[in-house]
């Protein structure tokens, strides 16, 4: 299963508000600019919820329960950029995904 997605300011409101993370990092232009980054940068946990969102909408799964994840990210996104979201199921375990999030380049 393959996505792509514009991450919006929409959605990095929506999951602070989800979730809590109001960090400024995500939310503040102004402390953004003194970071390594100058702008916010997007929730790096948001791609991977709207992945298991797709996979659980598509494949029935809806009382499923997520029970690990591992993540590796090795760079930000912000706001404004397109990212293609891939889930892969693991032949040998069916309850097992391999899930990416790459940027889409122009």
């Amino acid at each position: 299963m393959t996505f792509e997605i514009e991450l919006s300011n929409e959605l990095v409101v929506a999951f602070a508000d989800a979730t809590g993370d109001y960090s400024s990092i995500h939310t503040s232009p102004h402390f953004a600019r003194k970071t390594r980054f100058r702008e916010p940068i997007v929730h790096g946990m948001l791609p991977l919820l709207l992945i298991l969102r797709r996979i659980l909408a598509t494949e029935g799964m809806a009382t499923s329960r997520l029970q690990s994840v591992s993540c590796r990210f090795r760079d930000a996104v912000r706001v404004g950029e397109r990212i293609r979201l891939e889930a892969d199921r693991l032949s040998d375990a069916p309850s097992t995904w391999s899930l990416a999030a790459r940027r889409v380049l122009d």
